[in-house]
């Protein structure tokens, strides 16, 4: 564990957990039941989706790791999002415009949840093994992923012209069932990486470098490929299945993976209970 991480976790959570609560406030502002709705159906996503990752074999103990990556997901990352208004101005004039929503997407959001997953691991004792980055980039992508379903829920309630309540649904239904854990699946990639990198024995610095660079490189590429439009419906709708297919048994194999090496081990290691 790094104090300077730590120090840099704790402030960097509190700016970002002020400005999630600012857009929250916003949010309830514009439309106060359907903002609240949101809140609760986020939550009890949240819940039960957590309740399902922990039970994974190589889920460490503590819980102030899982609240640290569940609030940069949700808020920190913001930050990244909010300085890279620059670079993706001049992208909008360079690329076209199927490329440009395709990269929006990807940049900044993989690269500001990669360093949250960095600076948590660095900052928990108890975060020691490989297997712990690929835990915590799932809790981090979970945060993210919740956050943004609140966000877009309130927008289909705003834009069905006929029911709010048909609006948030009909937007749940679509990121929970078109998608699912779609983010919680981006950052497992990014996350397996970084904790090979850090926490793999035997391996030189650009070895290490390489699979943490592997790892947010196919976060990012398989974040722009789902985002992006070929120009056909049909073409869309095979392009998605066709992302689907590489990025969910991928992540499968990383928890398999991930399961096996933490049953193989019978090193020492810290563990916390409770925190």
């Amino acid at each position: 564990m790094s104090r300077l991480f730590r120090i840099t976790l704790w402030v960097l959570l509190a700016v970002g957990i002020g400005m999630t609560v600012v857009q929250l406030l916003g949010l309830m502002v514009i439309e106060p039941a359907m903002a609240v709705l949101n809140i609760v159906i986020g939550g009890a996503y949240l819940a039960l989706v957590l309740f399902l990752l922990s039970r994974l074999p190589f889920w460490p103990r503590g819980t102030a790791w899982v609240a640290s990556a569940l609030l940069w997901g949700g808020g920190t990352t913001m930050i990244f999002v909010f300085a890279s208004t620059p670079a993706i101005n001049l992208v909008d004039t360079l690329l076209p415009e199927a490329v440009i929503f395709s990269f929006g997407g990807a940049y900044p959001e993989e690269i500001g949840k990669a360093v949250g997953i960095l600076v948590i691991l660095l900052s928990f004792r108890q975060l020691n093994r490989p297997w712990h980055g690929l835990a915590v980039g799932m809790s981090v992508g979970l945060g993210f992923e919740v956050f943004e379903n609140i966000q877009y829920g309130l927008f289909g309630a705003l834009m069905d012209p006929n029911s709010d309540l048909i609006g948030v649904a009909q937007m749940w239904g679509a990121r929970v069932v078109a998608g699912p854990l779609l983010h919680v699946a981006f950052c497992a990639l990014s996350g397996w990486g970084i904790g090979l990198a850090l926490y793999k024995a035997d391996w030189s610095a650009w070895k290490r470098l390489g699979v943490a660079a592997a790892g947010l490189g196919a976060a990012f590429l398989l974040h722009f490929w789902w985002n992006f439009s070929p120009g056909t419906d049909l073409a869309y709708v095979i392009s998605l299945v066709t992302c689907a297919l590489v990025l969910y048994p991928a992540v499968i194999w990383c928890c398999v993976d991930a399961s096996r090496r933490s049953h193989a081990d019978n090193s020492y290691a810290y563990t916390a209970v409770g925190a």
